[in-house]
């Protein structure tokens, strides 16, 4: 009750304070950059947005993810793509698509292998300090996967693309009639099992189990009722099946596909101007996520007869909604109060003769940032009140409801053609229903005594014209988590989730663009110290956390229609665990080089060929997972 107290104390004082400009709809973002300057100005928020040249090169939202400064995105072992942010687990990170939560609260996790990057036009990437309106567990930052808005122009578009190991084709159509203004798209991926590169085995060697379909549609309608009401629905569908690699160097690896997989959502928002100085965003959506895995006794993936062989259904449902008021007044900058309220039901049957169980929780989060400017000085405060309610675990005791006040607050400083920013935040992450209650695959304890993990977020940095076209942003960042969740083997060689120690992200992020001479550069390096701080550890090693990394891009477009880009991804000084043999080692350094080629021959019609990993690089996801080595698509984009 003390915490709701002050935060409530918090939002009396926000509503005395507020902003300028007149409001520009967007019904898709929770924080709108160019709306928000203080979080513009005072962090290193991002907005990526995706080119056609992007589009050429990946199919799937997490690949896209690479091009990112400081995540790091990957296959695990269940060939899930998922990624890492400055070194915090996806798990530990909000994940939105058009701001809708799309992180399960049964596991935290959500496979963005099965979502297509054609609705999409940017991503929104907050690391460490993120706003607080959106809600809670978002421990280490937030992303958000944003679609196109307002389509100014009629425009129909169809790709198809066929390369060694995928083939692919969308289409695509945004349309406006009078007031109403409709984008629908679709998509088919069939990605065949990859081939490792040379250097593995002295050979190509074929992946087995590698293989991923994916078929995807996507539909928007957004009614725009006057210049101060626009409101919007939104209905996503992708399914498939897909493939999960075996442990190609494990003593005893595991033999599992995915039969079927399938996820949806459905978001209504709605944005309107209540006064002159008063506007709201709401939204209310519903997620589904779906799948199905087989586990098979040996490699020819035909038999489940023994004891560690299942047919395991599971079943996800959010349900919920957000609303957010932007109060703007005259002599203050704005204050934007939020809430939001949604349930998570997770459906899941072990193998075919097990019983269904059934897990349930309820998330609320009351919010409020006040922003500020003196001068040449601004920032921002944000109060964020979280409150976890677990409602059901498959008739097991609950855990009693936890509630946490999470704070942040930022400063900048920004002379003409410079910025300069500072920021903390105190943030918590709930354990999940399965971190509580339900089984690890094997032998496993529940642990309801679970803590929650805490972190604290501070960041320093600089953003920089140095001339005209040539720009720079680095960033010095330390977060230290407190509570660190991970699972663990027992005594009795049963696994649990438990609370291992502290654990210590440090960085440095450098960013430079220059174009000059029609040549774009982009040049991003990133240094990582993460280190496992828990007392009495065997080792300091926190695995599959790259220590350098960089992403080097050159790109010219010619007069004469022809557009190339040449890239260099490197990781250097990565860690696996290898689980025979109990002990960490160091995975290859290595460097992906890229080349990415269009051609407009026509008005409408363009050519394009992609060239990944050119040099035929070894390099790996994980222990005993060695991904693809060279490999090219060829394609055509045609638009009228």
């Amino acid at each position: 009750m003390k915490k709701l107290i002050i935060f409530m104390l918090f939002l009396l004082y926000c509503s005395l304070f507020s902003s300028e400009e007149p409001k520009v709809f967007h019904l898709n973002e929770i924080i709108v950059v160019s709306e928000d300057k203080q979080i513009e100005k005072s962090t290193s928020i991002i907005d990526f947005t995706i080119t056609k040249i992007a589009r050429n090169q990946y199919f799937t939202l997490d690949n896209l993810l690479n091009e990112i400064s400081g995540i790091r995105s990957l296959r695990n072992s269940k060939n899930e793509g998922y990624f890492r942010l400055r070194g915090f687990d996806q798990r530990q990170v909000g994940v939105f698509f058009d701001g809708v939560p799309i992180v399960n609260q049964y596991d935290g996790m959500i496979d963005l292998s099965l979502f297509s990057v054609v609705p999409i036009s940017k991503v929104t990437v907050s690391k460490g300090i993120s706003s607080t309106l959106y809600g809670a567990n978002n421990l280490g930052g937030s992303i958000n996967f944003v679609t196109d808005n307002i389509f100014k122009v009629n425009l129909i578009e169809a790709n198809l693309n066929y390369g060694n190991f995928t083939r692919h084709l969308s289409l695509k159509a945004s349309q406006k009639f009078k007031d109403f203004y409709f984008l629908v798209a679709g998509d088919y991926l069939n990605g065949k099992n990859f081939t490792s590169s040379t250097e593995y085995l002295g050979n190509r060697f074929e992946i087995p189990n590698s293989h991923l379909s994916l078929l995807s549609g996507f539909a928007k309608v957004v009614h725009q009722v006057s210049n101060n009401f626009l409101h919007s629905i939104v209905f996503l569908h992708g399914s498939g099946e897909k493939g999960i690699p075996p442990n190609l160097e494990a003593n005893k690896p595991r033999f599992w596909k995915m039969p079927e997989w399938n996820n949806e959502i459905i978001n209504y928002s709605l944005n309107a101007q209540i006064w002159d100085n008063i506007s709201v965003k709401s939204m209310l959506f519903i997620t589904a996520i779906g799948n199905v895995i087989d586990s098979f006794d040996d490699s020819t993936y035909t038999t489940q007869k023994t004891r560690a062989a299942f047919h395991s259904t599971q079943k996800y449902t959010k349900i919920g909604g957000s609303a957010i008021f932007d109060i703007r007044w005259n002599k203050f900058e704005q204050t934007k109060i939020a809430f939001s309220l949604h349930r998570d039901i997770q459906e899941q049957q072990a193998n075919t003769t097990e019983p269904w169980k059934m897990f349930r929780s309820q998330l609320f989060s009351l919010s409020a940032e006040q922003n500020f400017s003196f001068g040449l000085f601004g920032g921002l405060i944000g109060l964020s009140y979280d409150v976890l309610r677990p409602l059901y675990a498959n008739g097991s005791n609950l855990r009693a409801s936890e509630d946490f006040l999470n704070y942040q607050f930022a400063l900048n400083y920004s002379p003409e053609y410079l910025n300069f920013f500072i920021n903390y935040s105190h943030k918590s992450r709930f354990p999940t229903l399965k971190e509580f209650y339900a089984e690890v695959i094997g032998a496993n304890k529940p642990n309801p005594n679970l803590r929650s993990e805490f972190s604290d977020n501070f960041e320093l940095g600089i953003r920089a014209l140095v001339v005209e076209n040539i720009s720079f942003r680095t960033c010095f960042y330390y977060n230290f988590v407190r509570d660190l969740i991970d699972i663990v083997t027992l005594e009795d060689k049963s696994r649990q989730f438990v609370n291992i120690g502290n654990a210590l992200f440090a960085g440095i992020e450098f960013e430079a663009n220059c174009n000059i001479n029609d040549y774009l550069v982009s040049l991003n390096l990133n240094y990582l110290k993460s280190e496992n701080k828990s007392p009495n550890t065997n080792s300091k090693i926190l695995p599959l956390r790259p220590k350098f990394s960089s992403n080097l891009s050159i790109t010219k477009l010619f007069a004469f229609g022809l557009n190339v880009q040449v890239q260099v991804q490197s990781n250097y000084e990565q860690f696996a665990f290898n689980s025979d043999k109990k002990e960490f080692f160091k995975l290859p350094d290595y460097n992906l080089l890229n080349l990415t080629l269009s051609y407009q021959l026509l008005k409408g019609f363009e050519v394009n060929a992609t060239f990944l990993n050119i040099l035929d690089e070894l390099y790996y996801s994980d222990w005993g997972y060695p991904q693809a080595g060279f490999s090219f698509n060829i394609g055509f984009s045609l638009s009228f």
